[in-house]
């Protein structure tokens, strides 16, 4: 805790506090090389360059897997921006972007050091891996080491282990989930013709156990790799059938993530209109699911693309309201928030000004049906069945 990554050598200090809560220098190299890879496409996305889509920086973030796991694996002898720099300038469609993309990538980063790995690796994860792993070595009833062995598997598949996830869920009877590792495994090693017969294989064993979870994560997956090849209509025809799935088989997360990477692809493509739409359904599914950060996310983007396509006061109106959400749960994006809000500010009408403030003073469902109907755009229910 306490740990400001990016503003100085990289991380022997990170190293030193994590290391305990990882059982180890080179499980923390695996942990920090897989933060350091999330973030980089977070940052790909947040750069939202002309020229790179979504699916392109999600293809650019895939690709340089192994370049950051090199990155990480030589601890800490160098300055982390400056090498990051270099790594993205390397990605092609960046346009000379790099600088920017490292930035918004190594404020990620810093989130996830100061803030995610701590807990996931002391409070979290790796605590509950140590109990499992003495729970199965000691033996027992075969259905409590069946649990057993699911719960480990999804503890290593967050921590970014496919391989030994895989193993404990093939050893819990869950064949199924089982292949989504497999294909995790496949893309690990740039391998995505493996990765899309695994999740194809998969896709066929949920639909036949009428699994709605894994049928809506087995597609998500699959477009994901669709998107970052480029062919991206496929890629947006499984994300709905994924949302469609998920939403027959209760599973809101999986939902959520499906409509999420449609809003983006939307929001590429400069259909405004259909993105927000998208994003007014991902805030409210969010918010059913109770996660704030979530809400907010989607929330800034929907006020970026209106403020910056021609409707500032509805766009400042979603982005006080994501304001209010990272002051009461994320104050890492506060900050950066509160100088884009005071931008807008500026450029508004007294008219406008007025509104906002009178939007401002209903509740929240009111605040965004406002937005909607200043922007033109539809309500989220018009999308509910996609």
């Amino acid at each position: 805790p306490g740990v400001r990554v990016f503003s100085r050598p990289v991380p022997a200090e990170a190293a030193r506090l994590l290391s305990p809560s990882y059982g180890g220098r080179d499980r923390l190299a695996g942990a920090l090389s897989n933060a350091l890879r999330r973030s980089a496409g977070t940052g790909l996305l947040n750069t939202r360059t002309p020229g790179l889509d979504s699916a392109a920086a999600a293809g650019a973030a895939m690709k340089a897997e192994r370049a950051f796991r090199r990155l990480v694996d030589r601890p800490l002898r160098g300055e982390l921006p400056g090498a990051v720099q270099a790594l993205l300038a390397e990605l092609p469609g960046l346009r000379g972007a790099a600088e920017a993309a490292a930035a918004e990538t190594l404020e990620a980063f810093d989130h996830q050091v100061v803030e995610v790995l701590p807990r996931d690796g002391r409070y979290g994860l790796r605590p509950a891996v140590a109990l499992l792993e003495g729970f199965i070595a000691g033996g027992g009833e075969a259905a409590l080491l069946r649990a057993a062995h699911r719960d480990l598997g999804s503890a290593l598949s967050l921590l970014g282990e496919p391989a030994r996830a895989r193993r404990h869920f093939l050893e819990s009877g869950d064949a199924t989930r089982a292949r989504l590792e497999a294909a995790e495994e496949a893309l690990a090693s740039d391998d995505a013709r493996a990765a899309l017969e695994r999740i194809d294989e998969a896709l066929a064993m949920a639909r036949a156990e009428g699994d709605g979870r894994y049928e809506g994560a087995a597609l998500r997956r699959k477009a994901m790799i669709l998107g970052a090849g480029g062919d991206v209509p496929a890629a947006e025809a499984l994300l709905i059938a994924a949302a469609r799935a998920s939403r027959a088989a209760g599973d809101r997360r999986g939902e959520a993530e499906a409509v999420e990477a449609l809003s983006h692809a939307a929001a590429d493509r400069g259909e405004v209109d259909r993105a927000v739409t998208l994003l007014g359904l991902l805030c409210r599914l969010q918010r059913q699911r109770g996660f704030a950060a979530g809400e907010g996310r989607a929330l800034r983007l929907a006020g970026r693309l209106l403020c910056e396509g021609g409707h500032p006061a509805a766009g400042t109106v979603m982005l006080f309201r994501a304001r209010a959400i990272a002051e009461a749960s994320d104050p890492h994006v506060e900050h950066p928030l509160e100088h884009y809000i005071s931008g807008f500010q500026e450029t508004l009408s007294a008219e406008d000004f007025a509104r906002v403030e009178a939007a401002l003073e209903r509740d929240w469902e009111q605040q965004i049906s406002v937005a909607f109907a200043a922007a033109r755009c539809r309500a989220p229910e018009a999308l509910d069945g996609l």
